[in-house]
C-alpha cells in the first residue's frame, strides 16, 4: 500500500472552529505508515574526531591555564567539589 492510498484511510477529528485538530489511525496502519517513513529518511552519518580535532582542544584547554591567576583558590585538587559546588567540608 502505498502512503497515499494510507493518508485515504486516516480519520480526521475537528475542533470547536470545524478545523482538523487531531487524526485517529488504526495502529496496524500507524506501522506501516512508520516503517515507509523509516525506509525514505538517511541513515545519519556519524563522524570520528580526527587527531587535528583532538589536538586542537587540548591546545585550547592548556591555553586556559597560561591566563590563570596564581593564588585565587587554595588546592583546588583537594577543595574542587567547594569550590565548583559550593560544597562545604
Amino acid at each position: 500500500m502505498s502512503l497515499q492510498e494510507m493518508v485515504q484511510h486516516v480519520s480526521y477529528v475537528t475542533g470547536p472552529s470545524g478545523r482538523p485538530t487531531a487524526v485517529q489511525v488504526e495502529i496496524e496502519l500507524w506501522e506501516q505508515i512508520i516503517a515507509l517513513l523509516q525506509q525514505a529518511m538517511p541513515t545519519p552519518e556519524i563522524t570520528v574526531a580526527t587527531t587535528t580535532d583532538q589536538d586542537a582542544a587540548w591546545d585550547l584547554f592548556l591555553i586556559l591555564a597560561t591566563d590563570a591567576q596564581p593564588g585565587i583558590i587554595e588546592n583546588p585538587s583537594l577543595q574542587h567539589d567547594r569550590y565548583l559546588y559550593g560544597q562545604v567540608g
